[in-house]
């Protein structure tokens, strides 16, 4: 395929993709919060934010590790790819493995003394925010794999697996809806393997 080609067919691809996406969230969201009702989600979204905000790191971090794939995958430099893809990879684990060594052991005292939660969803929190850590692992674990898709053009794969991510969560929503358990963390659970799916995707 040639640059021009390219270049059309991925920001059709992307477009599509952030249509579709935002149809489908919207949808989701009014679900979830349905199912979930007012509270849960709060604590949801409470517990998933405070995580969460070490997640901007995950964007930046695609970008960075991408300008080095693009710079010598242009030059035709595949070895040195090679070596910038293996220690982009390192560096992301310990990046992980430092959030976890951060996260882990406040998790207590960020649950139950610095959130306002309700002391009979105390352990549901609990359980979203260890659940919300993993996600994160898998999130920051993924940039490497996801900067060398966008580093070959790859949009078109990267917006497929995007679109059925969220096709799986608005199935997860309606599927939330029927449950008759804790929904809190069935809830938490599923966007994990949703997530893992990603993840083994890239």
């Amino acid at each position: 395929m040639d640059s021009n080609k390219r270049i059309i067919t991925n920001t059709i691809a992307q477009y599509t993709k952030s249509i579709i996406n935002i149809c489908l969230s919207l949808y989701s969201t009014r679900l979830i919060l349905e199912a979930l009702n007012i509270s849960d989600y709060g604590v949801y979204s409470v517990v998933a934010g405070v995580v969460g905000m070490f997640g901007y790191l995950a964007n930046s971090l695609v970008v960075t590790t991408q300008r080095y794939i693009s710079y010598y995958h242009g030059a035709g430099d595949k070895e040195y790819v090679k070596k910038v893809f293996a220690n982009s990879v390192l560096v992301h684990v310990i990046i992980c493995a430092i959030f976890c060594a951060i996260l882990i052991p406040i998790g207590n005292y960020m649950v139950g003394s610095f959130l306002n939660i309700a002391a009979n969803r105390i352990n549901a929190a609990l359980a979203v925010y260890y659940v919300t850590i993993l996600m994160l692992v898998m999130t920051i674990g993924s940039t490497p794999f996801k900067a060398l898709l966008i580093a070959h053009e790859n949009i078109v794969y990267i917006s497929v697996v995007e679109v059925i991510d969220g096709i799986l969560k608005l199935v997860l929503a309606i599927v939330l809806m029927y449950l008759d358990m804790d929904k809190l963390i069935f809830y938490s659970l599923m966007m994990l393997v949703i997530l893992s799916l990603n993840f083994l995707a890239y």
